[in-house]
This record gives structure tokens, sequence and C-alpha cells, in this order.
């Protein structure tokens, strides 16, 4: 075990208390889904010490950090993700079996995480995983897609593209950092010009603003991954 904490019953206990305080629920009354986050709470308070742990040691350390920003990240799944690097995954899925819980059903319940669509974010997951391995302290800095990329389907022949609301029922692994928001300003005006017959676009401008009226917040978000 990569956590010398976890101990199965403890991790049961946990699972069946999550059930409870969250949905008013227990287990056998409990969706898969209900079951998806139980069980990632579960995880997550396992990694949560270790993870203090390391953060507190590099700070003692004043150890360079590698800040790595990327526009996508195609990080996977993070549920089976972290319990293959916790080296816990069997001893989780015979946790569950004694529950009457299919650890396959309850990972089947996780979205994928909408941060990227393309070679670029498995590139950037990928280096994050080579960095972890590693042993260097890094952290991966990107963009929260509230509605990830996008979906795609065929209507009438034609591509159709719709949001990817991932968020739908939350993130189990993530934690809201308020204290590290930042007020982001910004101003300008927007013009389309059409072309009267077509009805095309045929000019796109934008004049700044020297004043800038509006803003918008960009708040930080941690995500928990071993």
């Amino acid at each position: 075990m990569y956590s010398k904490r976890f101990e199965k019953e403890t991790f049961k206990e946990a699972v069946r208390e999550n059930v409870r305080t969250l949905y008013r629920k227990n287990i056998a009354e409990a969706s898969p889904q209900q079951i998806f986050q139980a069980v990632s709470y579960a995880v997550k308070d396992i990694i949560m010490d270790d993870w203090i742990a390391t953060q507190k040691a590099y700070d003692e350390a004043d150890a360079k950090t590698v800040y790595y920003m990327s526009m996508e990240f195609l990080m996977g799944r993070a549920l089976a993700n972290n319990l293959i690097n916790m080296t816990a995954y069997k001893e989780v899925k015979e946790a569950l079996e004694e529950m009457d819980i299919d650890l396959n059903v309850v990972e089947d319940e996780e979205p994928d995480a909408a941060l990227g669509n393309g070679g670029l974010g498995r590139l950037a997951a990928c280096f994050l995983d080579s960095l972890s391995t590693l042993n260097y302290p890094a952290y991966g800095c990107g963009i929260r897609y509230r509605y990830g990329m996008f979906k795609q389907k065929i209507e009438n022949g034609y591509q159709v593209e719709t949001p990817d609301n991932w968020l739908k029922e939350g993130n189990p692994f993530e934690l809201r950092r308020e204290e590290y928001a930042k007020e982001v300003r910004f101003g300008g005006n927007v013009h389309f010009d059409k072309d009267p017959e077509t009805g095309k676009i045929s000019l796109y401008r934008k004049i700044m603003n020297p004043y800038l009226q509006s803003h918008m917040i960009c708040r930080s978000w941690d995500t928990v991954i071993t």
C-alpha cells in the first residue's frame, strides 16, 4: 500500500458514512453515481494526509518547483488512476466486493475530465506523470473548462457541437481554493461586419477601451492526484 493508513474496514465504514452524510441514504438505496462519489471521497481522504505532508516537505526544503502551463490536460479518470498509483486497487476492489459493490461499475460513473481533446492535453498529462515518477515538485496549471471542450454528434449528415457538462454531478477529487482567486479586468468593443448579400461575417474588429470597466474573477482549483 502507498498509504500505511489504509485499512479495509475503515475504508468500508468511510464509504457508508459518505453515502449517509452526502445523500441521507444507506448503501442499498444509493445510486451508482452516489456510490462513486462516496468511494471517491473515501479515497481522497486517504490521499490527503500524504499530499499535505509532501507539500510541507517541499516548503521546508524550499525546493525549486516546476509550473507546467497548458491550455489542455487529458488526465483521464481520477478514481482508477489514484487507486493504481496508491497500489491499492486490489484492496479497494476486495473491500467493495464485500459490500456487494462492483468497482468496475463504480468506475464507469466517472466522466472523463473534459479539459482537452488532442495531443497537447495528452502530452501535458504524460509530462506531469513523468515529473511525479521522478519525484520532482511540480504543478500543472490550466483552465477548468466548465462545459468541457464540446461533444460531437451527427444530425442530418452534419456535425453538431454541444456542451460537455462533465461537472454536472461535481468532481469529488477537486478542491476550490478561494484564497487564490484573482480579479482580471478587461474592456473594449467587438464588432461583426456582415456582407449584406450573403450575411457572412466579412470583418472582425476589436477596439480596445483604455478604461477597463468590466472584470471577471479567476478562481483556483486543486485536483487531488497521487
